[in-house]
């Protein structure tokens, strides 16, 4: 653990570079960010000049300084790049020339994420050499998309469309995520609507996916139980759609989910067994070995960003030992996060890149010392270590778990040590039944067979973990303050325990007295106000009214079961609804006008095109919501007057003509409308 930020320059350097980029993307001008550096470096100069500041901290400030405005110029420069040149700027219908990225089979279409390289514009019949950009193209068929392979180049005309927002409240963001990634449009086509323009198996990336299919393949033909080849393909490929839900659930719901994606441990442990079988030999070539078989395996598990940072940082401690040099493992670390940023900014937002590097510095912090608290003999010194990784990573990523996903295990250190432990037999088994496979097919029959225990014994303890008295506590919520309170807590926390500071009861009173206020201040609105909420399930009807201790719920009939979760679980879980009493109304067939009061609202629901005859006097809280209307009485609907500062609700539930009806009649009577055909329509008091 280093003593100060002296020992540790590129983690200087990091957090400057992040302070850069983070203000580029919260929407800081670069006007207002020139100001505010000068000011602090006129603070700076001006305690200088007093005697207060040293020449060399002078400069290194500065230096500081300058980093924050290069991140800044940096994640502003690489969109500006793009978006010049992006192919969604050309108007008109396009042919388009890419390269696969990415190909990820599904249930019943084939994704390609494709790097548009080149088009022609059709209705100007015009090359365009210079056009760029990600595209997210779905192949909607289930068969005969094998001959699709990272790597091609295809031709396909297509009509794109930018990635639709969430369409619920507290719903995972498919265009955030895809937007970390740089692809903001996607397509749909048919298998006939793209041209394979290279074939024959002559680029690097389609032989590698052939090896990998025939890997995948043996896999299945020398195990003999289904979950075996989809717990080996997850931890060794990444791939998981052979993976049974009630094992991913089980995994994840333990807190062991990590060891199902290539990752920096599945880097890690590859780097492990080839350094501890060479540890006696010569230095270079134990590095030369350590970097072909780490590289191969990164590139060989489809070059998982995760993979590659991991990678990365390996080749870094490789090349260190090699030349006899070393440096403190964080400044590595702070090294090969710098670089990743530097190339891609926005990985700073990227979850993945998020939890390796605390999942690795949770462990260069904490190994040592979880290491030194538990007590076994010294052969036993392997399983001592690893336990003490399993426990260190968990600490540096268990917080930001907490936050993305909303749930933890009071066993999760416990189901690592099993987790990481089976990942270990899993991969090194895994590689050797795939490639003996290719080669001796007797031995790869046994290595499976071993396989079929091992996985079979590590599936049956994570579910018996779920099992367990509180196995996991979900609808935990934490805000992105409380997550970084929680985070210095942790640094302080560790700095006192490597005796780096003294006077540490305050800080820490302080910061967990924090805790506990923003955490529970980012509940108060979902207890102490009354929140309504539609949702968007295409043609039905769905609502949620929370009030203090209650929870109603308004529905259609042919809304199912499995839409309303869809839609409307997260929210629910944000809300605590398990802790409210429910109420469901759901609408029978016919007109009906239903009234629903509370303290800040007076919701009119009208189903199948009733008209309200009595409204409430005051129109600030009046809420008149159609539902299911396929015919409307316009003469009865003109005679009502809900007032100028009601607010009328269109849904989808309603055919064509009545929205449109209802539409005008707004604009007849200057009201307010909201809608939930693309989005969710929420209305919270203040």
């Amino acid at each position: 653990m280093p003593i100060s930020f002296q020992e540790v320059p590129f983690l200087r350097l990091l957090a400057a570079w992040i302070a850069g980029s983070l203000a580029y993307v919260y929407g800081m001008d670069l006007n207002q960010l020139c100001l505010g550096i000068l000011f602090i470096g006129l603070f700076v100069l001006a305690y200088h000049i007093a005697g207060k500041v040293e020449t060399s901290h002078l400069i290194g400030s500065l230096l500081i300084l300058l980093i924050v405005l290069l991140g800044f110029g940096r994640s502003w420069s690489k969109d500006w790049q793009e978006m010049l040149n992006h192919f969604s700027q050309v108007e008109g219908e396009l042919l388009l020339v890419g390269s696969i990225a990415e190909a990820n089979q599904r249930q019943n279409s084939l994704a390609l994420t494709v790097d548009v390289i080149g088009g022609r514009e059709i209705s100007r019949q015009r090359n365009l050499d210079k056009i760029n950009g990600r595209l997210l193209l779905t192949v909607r068929e289930n068969e005969g998309l094998d001959e699709f392979i990272p790597g091609m180049k295809i031709q396909f005309k297509a009509n794109f469309m930018e990635v639709a927002p969430p369409g619920n409240p507290r719903a995972f963001s498919y265009r955030g995520f895809l937007a970390r990634k740089r692809i903001y449009h996607q397509a749909f086509v048919e298998k006939d609507d793209i041209m394979l323009l290279n074939q024959g198996g002559s680029n690097a990336r389609e032989k590698i996916h052939t090896f990998r299919t025939g890997f995948i393949q043996n896999l299945n033909d020398h195990t003999q139980k289904p979950a075996t080849a989809g717990m080996i393909n997850g931890i060794v490929l990444g791939d998981r759609s052979l993976l049974k839900e009630e094992i991913n659930s089980a995994f994840r719901d333990v807190g062991a989910a990590h060891v199902l994606a290539v990752s920096g441990l599945h880097v890690g442990i590859v780097f492990s067994i080839f350094y501890f079988f060479l540890k006696n030999t010569n230095r270079l070539v134990r590095a030369v070995v350590i970097l072909a078989g780490v590289w191969a395996f990164v590139i060989f598990a489809g070059v998982p960003p995760s993979a590659v940072r991991a990678g990365s940082m390996f080749s870094i401690f490789t090349l260190g030992d090699l030349f006899g040099k070393k440096a403190h493992s964080l400044n590595i670390l702070a090294f090969c996060a710098f670089l990743h940023l530097f190339l891609e900014p926005n990985l700073m937002r990227d979850v993945g890149f998020q939890f390796s590097y605390l999942a690795l510095a949770g462990i260069i912090i904490f190994f040592r010392k979880v290491n030194a608290l538990i007590p076994a003999p010294r052969k036993l010194s392997p399983i001592k270590d690893l336990i003490s990784l399993s426990i260190a990573a968990q600490l540096g990523v268990l917080p930001l778990s907490v936050y993305y996903f909303g749930q933890a295990s009071p066993y999760f250190m416990l189901s690592s040590i099993f987790s990481v432990a089976g990942a270990y037999l899993i991969l090194t088994g895994g590689l050797l039944t795939g490639f003996l496979g290719f080669l001796f097919p007797a031995g790869a029959d046994l290595a499976g067979w071993l396989m079929d225990y091992i996985c079979g014994g590590l599936a049956s303890v994570m579910m018996g973990f779920t099992k367990l008295p509180f196995a996991t506590f979900r609808e935990l919520y934490i805000n992105p303050g409380t997550l970084i309170v929680i985070y210095i807590l942790t640094v302080i926390t560790a700095l006192i325990w490597y005796r780096r500071i003294t006077n540490w009861r305050m800080p820490v009173y302080s910061l967990t007295v924090l805790v506990f206020l923003t955490g529970f201040t980012c509940k108060l609105d979902s207890y102490g106000k009354d929140s309504f909420y539609i949702y968007s399930t295409g043609r039905e009807f769905l609502a949620d009214v929370f009030v203090p201790g209650k929870m109603i719920t308004l529905k259609t009939p042919g809304l199912t079961e499995r839409s309303e979760d869809f839609a409307a679980s997260g929210n629910r879980q944000y809300y605590r609804a398990r802790n409210r009493k429910v109420h469901d109304i759901t609408f029978q067939k016919g007109e009906e006008i239903k009234l629903i009061q509370t303290q800040y609202y007076n919701l009119i629901l009208s189903y199948g095109g009733a008209i309200p005859e009595n409204l409430p006097t005051d129109s600030s809280r009046t809420k008149l919501i159609f539902i299911a209307a396929e015919e409307i009485c316009e003469r009865k609907l003109r005679e009502i007057n809900p007032g100028e500062e009601a607010v009328l609700v269109l849904t989808r539930s309603n055919s064509r003509r009545v929205n449109a009806i209802l539409k005008e009649y707004t604009e007849e009577q200057g009201l307010d409308v909201a809608t939930n055909f693309n989005q969710f329509f929420s209305s919270k008091s203040n």
